[in-house]
């Protein structure tokens, strides 16, 4: 799979979320296992393309590292920025849902 797949399918799983939310999307965090194919920076890099002036521009993407699936690649959950009131909503993702590489 090339990085620009990963991407697509992280603004595809992202994307739904977004636009049910009230708040922009200010992390995905990402499930990313030690021998993954791509390191942060790669992903970090891709995505920051792919979500240029769209639903998810204000986004970044957090990681968590595992040693568990050392190839895994899973978003995890999609977190708004905090309200008003200093309440932030983050909305979990399914593992069969947000899984891109496992």
């Amino acid at each position: 799979m090339q990085i620009e797949e990963v991407s697509k399918k992280i603004y595809d799983i992202a994307l739904p979320i977004a636009e049910k939310c009230e708040a922009p999307v200010a992390y995905i965090t990402i499930l990313r296992g030690k021998d993954s194919q791509f390191s942060d920076i790669e992903l970090y890099k891709a995505f920051n393309k792919m979500k240029w002036n769209t639903k998810l521009s204000t986004s970044e993407l957090s990681f968590v590292k595992t040693d568990v699936d050392k190839t895994i690649l899973r978003v995890l959950s999609i977190s708004e920025f905090e309200d008003e009131n200093g309440t932030a909503i983050s909305h979990s993702v399914k593992a069969e849902a947000g899984t891109i590489i496992s």
